[in-house]
């Protein structure tokens, strides 16, 4: 996920003060502009949570840098699956001739046939990671208009130029587009590295695994803040990008998207921020040291004579370091980020399953608060693997297991509900399974007979809101709108007669 630019603007943002905002602007939000912040959009109107704000179809896209071979229509990876085709028209590979009519080809295969530039020869060359900035120069050339909204989009060029992404710039992009592919007298250097950066700050990934980035003009407008009240969605088949309100965002309150996974404690998404967007988030969350009590990446101390103060890096002026509520144990972040690497390989790696991580949850609690990222990203995989991992499907739970799924569901939701609140996709998986343990464990109670009908009927009521909120979520995020149909046509209609028949 790649959306725009940092807190502070650069020269482009600068000069696009003067240019007319309307261009980023509809019936529910404008565009404004800052010196601190650059160009933004902000609600016109009450929009209500779950509005679709934008939907706007890609300016330009294509593969990322250092892409190697691919399909030069859908972007396919053509190492795991041989291209089958050429493009008729400029004898790039393609997956099927299909991919030959794909509008993202379209500029860059007139430019192959007028310049007669052949693909590279080798299937592992990363000369195609430089199609995708190629096509947003090819604006320049043919579609002036569309080339002045790209063209003033920001790119933070002298942040960049001091890091290491230059150089990988000017070997992966500039030599390929200027040198081998004779375009020097076409493109200066400046305007091939200033559509780097426009890639880099502004861009979308899109496709399955973002495998390519793209452009959304309006979209790249959003602020960055680590509780949003927006977010975006792409559908894979067209590639367009929709914004959906989260929350009820007020006429004059400026619209927010999260450019990190705010799912991660403030160091990682501070780090993450900095090296893909070139800023430093000073929101709300960022500036609290136990992330608005949510206590997000607090680790519990671990001296000797202590074990029971809070680990808190207390501010940006702290250098780095860790303090201890109860004791004078300090740790710099380099050692806490040593610790947190140790635990988060462990999770991406080495728990297979519900035991596994269960155990894991056990072994942390003397190093991490309960909510902090790492644990809860455990207790997030629980709450799905109970109800679906061998020996632990739905109907296998004992009601023990059934009740353990419920409790890590509440504790997921908790922390939600303070850092990314709304109709997050996120929300709506847990809200998912969390009926799913309500409706078994009322439904083994109906059973054993040790609780009253009416008592039951209450509880599966909630479960019933639940279940409609969840589908609520995912009707509004293409990828999980099958989900919602399904869930309509079965477990809907299925809890309904249920809650029907206890009378």
């Amino acid at each position: 996920m790649g959306k725009k630019r940092g807190n502070k603007k650069g020269p482009a943002a600068a000069a696009a003060t003067n240019q007319n905002l309307k261009y980023f602007e509809s019936d529910l939000f404008q565009c404004d502009y800052s010196p601190i912040c650059g160009r933004f959009l902000k609600a016109k109107v009450d929009i209500k949570k779950g509005t679709l704000i934008l939907k706007e179809k890609p300016l330009v896209a294509g593969p990322k840098v250092l892409s190697t071979a691919l399909c030069v229509g859908c972007h396919a990876d053509t190492l795991k699956t041989p291209a089958k085709s050429k493009c008729t028209k400029c004898g790039w590979p393609m997956c099927t001739s299909r991919c030959e009519d794909s509008p993202f080809h379209k500029l860059d295969c007139r430019l192959f046939r007028e310049k007669k530039i052949d693909h590279p020869a080798e299937i592992i060359s990363t000369d195609y990671g430089a199609i995708g900035i190629l096509r947003g120069l090819l604006l320049k050339l043919y579609q002036p208009q569309e080339w002045k909204v790209f063209s003033s989009l920001e790119h933070n060029n002298e942040i960049r130029k001091k890091l290491p992404i230059w150089l990988e710039n000017e070997k992966y992009v500039g030599k390929v587009i200027r040198e081998k592919w004779g375009l020097s007298e076409t493109f200066s250097e400046e305007e091939v590295y200033s559509a780097c950066g426009v890639y880099e700050v502004n861009g979308f990934e899109i496709g399955d695994f973002s495998k390519f980035g793209a452009i959304f003009p309006k979209a790249s407008m959003i602020a960055h803040d680590c509780i949003p009240n927006a977010a975006h969605y792409v559908n894979e088949d067209d590639s367009t990008l929709e914004i959906h309100a989260l929350l009820d965002i007020p006429a004059g309150t400026n619209i927010t998207m999260c450019y990190d996974c705010s799912l991660k404690g403030t160091n990682v998404r501070q780090r993450t921020l900095f090296k893909t967007k070139y800023f430093t988030c000073k929101c709300t969350r960022c500036m609290s040291p136990t992330e608005l009590g949510s206590n997000f990446s607090t680790l519990i101390c671990t001296a000797n004579n202590c074990k029971k103060g809070q680990l808190l890096k207390k501010t940006e002026d702290d250098e780095g370091i860790w303090k201890c509520s109860r004791c004078p144990f300090t740790m710099t972040d380099e050692a806490v980020d040593k610790l947190l690497g140790k635990y988060q390989a462990t999770v991406n790696k080495s728990l297979p399953n519900v035991k596994a991580q269960e155990e894991f949850l056990q072994e942390c609690k003397s190093v991490f608060h309960p909510n902090h990222y790492i644990p809860l990203e455990v207790k997030f995989n629980l709450c799905m693997a109970y109800g679906r991992e061998n020996g632990y499907k739905l109907h296998e739970l004992s009601q023990q297991e059934a009740y353990r799924k419920l409790e890590l569901c509440h504790e997921v939701l908790k922390a939600l509900d303070l850092l990314t609140p709304g109709m997050t996709v996120v929300r709506g998986n847990i809200l998912y399974e969390l009926q799913a343990a309500e409706v078994l464990i009322c439904r083994n109670l109906l059973e054993s007979g040790k609780c009253s009908k009416a008592l039951i009927k209450r509880r599966v009521q909630n479960a019933l809101k639940t279940l409609v909120e969840a589908i609520q979520i995912f009707e509004i995020c293409d990828p999980m709108k099958m989900l919602a149909e399904n869930a309509k046509a079965t477990t809907l209609i299925e809890l309904k007669g249920w809650l029907n028949s206890l009378k």
